[in-house]
């Protein structure tokens, strides 16, 4: 009894001691493995966490490490992609960087950022130059158009969040006198900023590619108009045959031989080859596209000095004929000449349009829209050169920036909406441009407080006359449908600002998707066959 009673105790306590032992076991095992997955997890995190250095705010995806193949595949394709891309553009940036070097005073901005080493971790585009300064260009420009709305809404977006700065209409790139040294200056801020801190330049007169927003890239041109114009002062203004001097006199005889002596060797005399006037002088120096100019504009000089990176571009564009009105009425030299009213605005408009179509009739459309001035006397004497008639075309201005650029850096969007006071369709399209800019606006309070920032009056004074406006939209509607193509969108037809009907935005929309496209050199897919304003003009 006793001795089995001693083995009963001992096969207990072997008993207990195998249960201790198997439960050490276990922690042993579970411990292991719960230090791996600490391991494990922190050193994941650390690969995906993001942290802004100047807020502090940690940001992961911590489920980027769980891709599936198929992501993984087009992760790689894309960065493939995107090496091809950058290999391209810096291919374009050298041809494009020699072809701005042979043109006038354009080193200073190219030299700029020689050498720089770009900032990897801002948002914002910084450099780094070799003297150790950390300069800064715009992340987003706000391009026009004009009496749209771009500075307001620069100022709408400065008010909305700490993360936004912008300034309002420095026009650099479209003012020739302007050094690149005090353009970076306005974004020094921007060096000692967070890491997703962005500035912005809201400058309306950059989205046009006009002679007028151009001439940084025909200083050869403006210098040999200007020696020439000297030139001619030292003759008389009187006319040959003692009629008297006036300044409507002058105008009736300009471009022929009963011109005064000194408009004589200003305009040249039609048909004279042997005067053929300052502006002919200066084209053989500077000669137009289609004579094999070299076609540069505002968009390329910025291709170039960003080495090849996009910035963000914001267009906004108001029904032409109305952009058109407001222009008149908010220039003194367009009342004092025609008269504030809806009778001057109409002169004005049909006197416009009467001199584009010329200039079509006898040139090509691309060129009266970026050179009409230059085409001649006759051309350059027209009241501010159509200016304003010619501002509200957009689409020949977008075309060329899309040559230059990747269509997703552009939103474009109407002042009718963005300025609506349907708040719930102004919220959406500020909602899209925060968006484009890829501001942080979860909660969307950035897009609320933009919205209350708003400050345009975009509505237009009283009717205009039925028969001008008729007369506007069959004057624009090939600008305009070449727009929605371009746009894929045909509220870019403004029928219902101009309260006309037709179900085309699916047509559109499929055209912009299905449209014969090319690859240019930045390898940026777009639609040439939409680009067909008056095509066999072009």
């Amino acid at each position: 009894m006793t001795s089995s009673a001693n083995d009963g105790r001992d096969e207990s306590v072997l008993e207990r001691a195998r249960t201790r032992e198997s439960f050490r076991a276990r922690v042993a095992v579970a411990l292991g493995v719960l230090c791996f997955m600490i391991v494990w997890r922190v050193s994941s995190g650390a690969a995906t966490l993001r942290v802004d250095p100047r807020t502090m705010k940690m940001t992961q995806r911590f489920f980027e490490r769980f891709e599936t193949d198929d992501e993984g595949a087009a992760k790689a394709a894309n960065a493939v992609e995107n090496e091809r891309r950058r290999a391209l553009s810096s291919a374009r940036v050298r041809s494009l960087d020699a072809a701005l070097r042979a043109l006038p005073e354009m080193g200073e901005a190219l030299d700029f950022l020689a050498d720089a080493r770009r900032v990897r971790d801002k948002k914002n585009p910084c450099w780094t130059r070799r003297d150790g300064d950390v300069v800064c260009l715009p992340y987003f420009y706000i391009l026009g158009g004009w009496q749209c709305g771009g500075e307001e809404l620069g100022e709408a977006l400065g008010r909305s969040s700490d993360d936004v700065v912008t300034v309002a209409a420095p026009h650099f790139w479209n003012e020739h006198t302007k050094p690149m040294t005090s353009y970076a200056s306005l974004w020094r801020s921007a060096s000692a900023s967070g890491a997703s801190d962005i500035v912005g330049d809201a400058s309306p007169g950059s989205l046009a590619t006009t002679w007028s927003e151009s001439i940084r890239f025909h200083r050869v041109f403006n210098d040999d108009v200007g020696r020439c114009w000297r030139r001619c002062q030292q003759f008389s203004n009187e006319f040959d045959d003692g009629a008297a001097a006036s300044e409507a006199e002058e105008n009736n005889r300009r471009g022929t031989a009963l011109a005064s002596p000194r408009r004589r060797c200003v305009d040249g005399v039609d048909g004279d080859g042997a005067s053929a006037g300052c502006i002919a002088e200066a084209n053989r120096n500077d000669p137009f596209e289609e004579r094999g100019g070299h076609g540069l504009s505002l968009p390329h000089l910025i291709s170039a000095v960003y080495r090849g990176e996009s910035p963000r571009f914001i267009v906004v564009a108001m029904e032409p004929g109305e952009r058109l009105r407001k222009a008149f009425y908010f220039y003194e030299h367009y009342k004092k000449r025609y008269g504030a009213s809806e009778e001057g605005f109409a002169t004005y408009a049909r006197e416009m349009m009467g001199n584009f179509n010329r200039c079509v009739a006898e040139h090509p459309v691309k060129g009266c829209v970026n050179r009409f001035e230059t085409y001649g006397a006759s051309f350059e004497h027209v009241f501010y050169h159509a200016d304003a008639l010619i501002k509200s075309m957009y689409a020949p201005f977008l075309e060329t920036w899309l040559e230059v650029f990747p269509r997703e850096s552009f939103l474009v969007v109407r002042a009718e909406d963005l300025w609506s006071q349907n708040q719930t369709i102004a919220v959406e399209v500020i909602k899209r441009i925060v968006s484009h800019l890829k501001i942080d606006d979860e909660d969307g309070a950035v897009a609320r407080r933009a919205l209350s920032a708003r400050s345009f009056d975009s509505a237009p004074s009283g009717e205009m006359d039925a028969r001008i406006r008729d007369e506007l939209d069959a004057f624009y509607a090939p600008f305009n449908s070449n727009l929605a193509d371009l746009v894929g969108d045909a509220a870019f037809l403004w029928r219902d600002v101009l309260h006309q009907t037709g179900e085309e935005n699916e047509h559109i929309r499929a055209r912009a998707r299905a449209g014969a496209s090319r690859t240019v050199s930045a390898g940026v897919e777009i639609d040439r066959g939409a680009v067909e304003i008056h095509a066999a003009r072009l």
